[in-house]
Formats: C-alpha cells, structure tokens, sequence
C-alpha cells in the first residue's frame, strides 16, 4: 500500500564497488552505476533525484554563467522536482540530508512535508522546518570545506592525517543529528549523503588500490555503523554513489592551454590570495593606465608571463578569466565544461580543444544534453583520457604531474532488504534511482524519466501506477512561491519615491 514502506538511500559520494568491499558493507546485489557527464557532484546529484540529464533540471557545475555573468547555482536553479519534492505531491514525508542544493529553502515544493539538513556548500547552516534549527543547531558546525564564486576553499593542503581529523571531528560533530532525525521522526524516504569518502579519496587515492585504509578507517567505520543502523530499520536501503573515482596522474589547466591559443582574455585584481578563476564586478579593478598597459600585451604574451610569474613579482596582481570579453573558457575544476560565448567561434574553439593533451574527445553539449535547459550550460564537454584531471586552471603550465584521486564515470548502486531484482542486468545509471524508489513505493513515476525501475517490492500490493505530470505541478507552486516572495518584500512607492 502506498505510503506502508520506509525506504532509506545513503549516498557515499565518490564511491565504487572497491571501496564499499574495503568498508566491510555486503549489500545483497550490487549494480555498477554508470554518472552523468560529466561526473560530477552537483548534477550528478541532481539527475539521481530527478532520473533526468542536466538539459532537464537545469544543473552543470557548482557554478552559473549566463549573460557574461556568472553566480552561484541555488534550489530556486533546480528546474524539475526532485524525489522527495514527487513524495510530498504524493502526501509522503521525507528526511533529506546533505544533499546539493537545497538552500534557500522557499524554493522547495511542499517542504511542509520533509525535513532538510543543507550540505556543506550550502550559504546557511541551518535545519529546515526552522523551529527543528532551535533544537539541533548545535550540530550544525562550520564545515571543512567552502564554495564561493572565487572557487572551492579546501583545507586539502593539509597532511594526510591532519585532514583525516579535521573530516572525522565533523562527522562526529553531525552523525549524532542523523541519527536522531532517523529515529524520531517520521518518514517514508530517508535520503542522506555523506561528502566525507569524497573528500578521503581526493586526499588518500591509495585506497583505490586496497591501501591506507587504517587512516581513512574511523571515518568509513563511522558511517558503516551507520548503514547498518538504518538497512535494519528500512524495507529498502539503497547505497548510492554519484560517481566513482580513479588515482589522477597528469593534470590540463584548460584556461591555460585556452590562454596560449589567445582564446582567454584576462581580468586583473591588486592583491593576492587565492587565485579565481572568473570575473565580477564586485571586485576592485587595479588603476586604468595599468589595465589598458596589460590589455596591450594580452594573449599569448600575458600566459607567458603568468608561466613565468612575472606579473605577480612586478604587483600584487590576481589575474583571472574575464568571462564576458573572453572567446572561451572553463568554469568549474570538474565540471569539464567549456563555454563559448558566441556561436560563430564554437567549431573553432572545438578544433582547439580537441589538439590539447589528455583529452580523449571534445563533444558538443546538445549531443549529450537533452531539454529545455540545454542552453543554460558550457557549449563544449572536454572528457579527458583516463589518469587525467582537466581543471579551469589559468596560472602555471599547461601540462603538471600529480598524484591525487580525481572523478570517474562508474559509481556504485547497492541494496539491502525486501526486494526482488526487475532488471536483470550488472549495469545501472544516476536515472534509474528515482522511478525504482517511486515503482518501490507504488507512487507514479514522472511523465519525463530516462530511467528505469530496476527494483521492486516482494509480492507488491499494487498493480499499475501509471505516470503523473509532476513537472506542471512543480512549475505552478514555483510561480505561486515567487510571487509570495515578490509580495512579501515589495514595498509601495510614496508619492515622494516616485518624485525621484
């Protein structure tokens, strides 16, 4: 019966088979699942609530470029409802933890009926309904990682152990809440990620190979005990993860090679710091005669110097992309997206990229994007070959070694409980998790879906759930909540405002 099951899916971003078998986690069937592109948190994420590509919801990288502009992406991005969004419509409440874009909270679609603890890269700190922030607050510590437009601020610098314990002591500081919203509250889904085995596997790439594992051991332990918590409790858990990982030999700073084939036009900041790699206006720009001095030795000219970093031993300069006079570039480390920002430059751009080293293709967006929101995203995806990292990297040469754990396609989707197998296949996709949890729960899948259920419960109680249009539903309460908002903080002119 609909609304009768509770079923829990603990996302372990980064993750692959390897690394669930080095956790001692043995799930009863096991699929390999295969990321969007590319694979990368936010839309990866985003696509494995929605069970659609990044044309659809609207969601690239961490970041937004449009207009020559650029933002960070927010809920109010997220242009198709997610699956406890689907839930809610439904009547169901949901528990929803650490998962991407989920602030500021007004963007939510029945949010009435779930309770949200923001991830790390949320602006806010807080718990969603908020009379819940009073209770728990104090859980909601700093945490160890930051994103704002200047970039992703890490404390990775740091030594291996050294990091290790700054992740554990904030899981510790916020596993004592997940556990508490799991066992007081109630809830038909139970959707929680942890960001911790990516942020190990960046740092510590030898568990790949079955190593290190007694460094990384009170974090992974921490959240297998966990697991075992919640898949006792659940007639489902599923274990997903949003992409996988492999150990990165060679790093391309993409703006660099674009900034030696003059396709990059540069900004420049008096100070130093950490170097971003976009522009905005916020920004104080250096004096004009030393601008229009640089803009003269713009190009190819400016990346040497950059290489040889005799800017920045002449001034205090930040150099950075300048997105709205720049032909092309890349946004986010990860996101293996480039933008052009004019249609008549992208063949061309295209032939550039597909001449730099550790590139295995250069494919066109529309070829790998469908939707309404193909448009909001980089014009060109640049897939590199294995053990390469392609980063928006502007400073420093072109080609640099490295060894660290980096992005990957092939992630993992594992499951404990009452269930049989409908798919009979070893392969699964970030689409396919949203219509088996709706299959699993007798709730209508989307009308738009590029899964499939690959799951479903032990002799269902229901037959044929057929599709509802969720995403009409979803476009009218967004409009509802805008207007809302418009109302709440529009103030009337006076007669005396509307003199000036």
């Amino acid at each position: 019966m609909k609304g009768k099951k509770k079923v829990c899916v603990v996302g372990l971003d980064g993750v692959n088979a390897k690394i669930l078998h080095l956790m001692g986690i043995k799930p009863s069937v096991i699929f390999t699942l295969k990321s969007t592109i590319p694979p990368y948190t936010p839309p990866a994420w985003t696509s494995v609530l929605t069970g659609v590509n990044p044309g659809w919801h609207g969601i690239y990288s961490f970041l937004k470029y449009r207009g020559g502009g650029e933002a960070l992406n927010t809920s109010w991005d997220v242009m198709f409802p997610r699956l406890f969004e689907m839930l809610a419509m439904n009547g169901l409440k949901s528990i929803i933890i650490n998962v991407p874009l989920t602030y500021p909270f007004n963007a939510l679609i029945g949010r009435e009926k779930y309770v949200v603890v923001p991830d790390w890269a949320s602006p806010a700190q807080t718990v969603w309904p908020h009379d819940l922030q009073r209770r728990y607050g104090e859980y909601m510590v700093k945490p160890p990682h930051t994103i704002t437009l200047e970039g992703q601020h890490f404390t990775r610098d740091m030594r291996p152990r050294d990091y290790i314990n700054v992740i554990y002591e904030y899981l510790r500081a916020r596993i004592d809440l997940y556990y508490e919203l799991f066992d007081n509250h109630e809830w038909s889904l139970f959707f929680i990620v942890f960001s911790e085995t990516d942020w190990v596997l960046h740092k510590v790439p030898q568990l790949l190979e079955g190593r290190g594992l007694n460094l990384a051991w009170p974090i992974l332990s921490s959240i297998k005990s966990f697991i075992e918590h919640v898949s006792s409790k659940c007639d489902l858990t599923l274990i997903v993860s949003d992409h996988g990982f492999e150990h990165k030999q060679v790093r391309i700073n993409v703006n660099a090679f674009l900034a030696s084939k003059g396709l990059i036009r540069h900004g420049y900041m008096l100070g130093r710091g950490n170097i971003p790699v976009i522009s905005t206006q916020k920004r104080s720009r250096i004096s004009l005669p030393i601008t229009k001095l640089l803009r003269v030795v713009q190009g190819r000219a400016v990346s040497y110097m950059l290489r040889k970093d005799f800017l920045r031993r002449l001034l205090p300069l930040t150099t950075f992309v300048d997105t709205k006079r720049s032909i092309a570039f890349m946004g986010d480390s990860g996101s293996w997206g480039v933008y052009v920002r004019r249609k008549e430059h992208v063949n061309y751009v295209l032939r550039t990229l597909r001449s730099m080293p550790g590139v295995s293709r250069v494919v066109r967006a529309n070829h790998i994007y469908t939707g309404p929101y193909v448009d909001r995203g980089p014009q060109l995806i640049t897939i590199p070959r294995g053990g390469v990292e392609l980063t928006n990297g502007l400073h420093g040469d072109v080609i640099m070694p490295i060894s660290q754990g980096g992005h990957e396609i092939h992630g993992v989707l594992a499951a404990m409980g009452d269930y049989e197998v409908k798919y009979k296949g070893s392969h699964a996709t970030v689409f396919d998790v949203t219509p088996t949890l709706l299959h699993y729960l007798g709730l209508p899948l989307p009308e738009i879906c590029e899964g499939r259920p690959i799951l479903e419960e032990q002799n269902p109680t229901h037959i044929g759930h057929g599709r509802l249009e969720y995403l009409p539903l979803f476009r009218r309460a967004r409009i509802r909540e805008r207007l809302r908002t418009i109302r709440y903080t529009y103030k009337p002119q006076t007669p005396v405002d509307s003199l000036y």
